[in-house]
């Protein structure tokens, strides 16, 4: 697959010259006047690579540069400028240029510069593929997502400060245990325990009891003294699933313990000083101020150092058959040997929304291996509602397909007018996606009353 490059400059016999350039090296060109422009394109095309004026119509190109780094962190940007200045070429480097050239553009030193930039560009790819399976295969965590890959990054931040307090979110059956498990397997922290409960499976009383421990006579049934989670998980962490629905009584006493490390047991009059992490979980939306009504702030908000977000698996598409196939792998499906998934079987896995996200997978794999005699899981062994979404995605797609046919000429005006609401009006990049010159592009538009 050829690299793509985007030229955003306001000259035209730059763009022009650069466009002849790059084609004739067999990359993707796009080229745009101005930031606007730029920008689309870049959210367009999403190029390997960005040659960027630094003076432009609309704006200063470092804001540009700024711009496509946050979305495109990946992409390679060498600047171009008319008026040489230290400053601005070291700002440029800071924000994430890689090179920094003056006009009138030496070619020799460009094409240097671009081969330099992609052959980084690579390696960076390379490393990040092998640091991300290896990460995998220490964590457990199954996938290879753009979205996976962010989590997994973050993962080992955490793991490296083995301190920080956590808070992971996400739908339930995303695996938000299995990221704290995980974070904490990571960690210097590893050889000690990692203790967690459920703040909503126990009244605040129990609760509080086994967090806090007990002095014995704090209340008639203390027979004795007890340790609470917290003391046992000395030197580990201690996670706490649910945390939204922990009590506003206890939510306090929390709060000490995770700026101070400090805390009393239920009927204690003297302060036990421990080392612990403390990492949170919760399937609402904290963030939104509705649903912290009964949550405090101050709280919150210690616990918000470092979030982390489990994605559902609905943004994942690319994931659910490597995850089937890891669930397939284990369990039920290695006895009876079953050994793959059928094609007809993937469709339907990929059709369906997974409300249960992960957990609810696993379940309808196991389901599938445990119904299925051979040793292939088909459509039959699926729930119900699986092939009811297929049957329904099939019928949207016939109701939405035309009655009675269009001639040609229609059908291609319907296809052109979508390809220029895709490249938000841009005619190169249309023409380009279209396969056809920009001036055929434009007789075409002209014929359509599409101009």
């Amino acid at each position: 697959m050829p690299h793509s490059v985007l030229i955003i400059d306001d000259e035209e016999t730059i763009r022009k010259s650069l466009s002849y350039l790059f084609a004739g090296k067999g990359f993707s060109v796009s080229a745009g006047a101005t930031i606007s422009d730029g920008l689309k394109l870049a959210w367009t095309t999403r190029p390997d690579l960005v040659v960027l004026d630094n003076r432009l119509p609309d704006g200063n190109g470092l804001q540009a540069l700024e711009m496509i780094k946050t979305e495109h962190p990946d992409t390679m940007v060498i600047m171009l400028t008319g008026y040489a200045n230290l400053s601005d070429a070291v700002q440029a480097i800071r924000k994430g240029a890689y090179d920094y050239l003056t006009k009138p553009v030496d070619i020799d030193a460009l094409e240097i510069a671009v081969e330099r930039a992609l052959e980084t560009q690579r390696l960076k790819k390379e490393n990040l593929v092998l640091k991300m399976r290896q990460v995998c295969a220490d964590t457990g965590i199954v996938g290879s997502s753009r979205e996976i890959h962010k989590i997994l990054l973050i993962i080992e931040m955490l793991a490296e400060n083995p301190d920080t307090t956590v808070i992971i979110t996400g739908e339930s059956g995303t695996g938000k245990e299995l990221a704290a498990r995980t974070i904490h397997g990571l960690s210097a922290r590893k050889d000690k325990p990692f203790l967690d409960i459920n703040c909503a499976s126990l009244s605040e009383h129990l609760l509080e009891s086994e967090l806090f421990g007990r002095e014995k006579g704090a209340y008639t049934d203390a027979k004795e003294t007890k340790r609470g989670l917290l003391e046992v998980a000395d030197g580990g962490t201690v996670f706490l699933d649910e945390i939204a629905e922990l009590s506003m009584n206890l939510q306090p006493k929390l709060l000490r313990v995770i700026e101070t490390k400090t805390f009393r047991r239920v009927g204690g009059t003297r302060d036990i000083k421990v080392d612990i992490r403390i990492m949170a979980a919760t399937n609402k939306d904290l963030s939104n101020p509705e649903n912290r009504k009964n949550f405090r702030e101050d709280l919150y908000y210690r616990l918000c150092v470092m979030p982390v977000h489990m994605p559902p698996l609905r943004t994942r598409e690319n994931d659910v058959l490597e995850l089937a196939k890891h669930f397939l792998s284990q369990g039920t499906a290695i006895k009876k040997n079953i050994i793959e998934i059928s094609k007809d079987c993937e469709s339907y896995l990929l059709a369906y929304r997974w409300p249960g996200n992960i957990r609810e997978l696993r379940n309808v794999i196991e389901r599938a291996a445990i119904l299925s005699p051979g040793p292939t899981i088909n459509p039959e062994h699926l729930p119900r509602e699986l092939l009811e979404k297929k049957e329904q995605q099939w019928q949207n797609e016939q109701q939405n397909y035309p009655s009675a046919p269009c001639s040609l000429d229609e059908a291609e005006k319907n296809h052109i007018r979508k390809t220029m609401d895709f490249s938000y009006g841009n005619q190169s990049l249309a023409a380009r996606l279209l396969g056809i010159s920009r001036s055929t592009l434009i007789s075409k538009l002209k014929k359509y009353a599409l101009l």
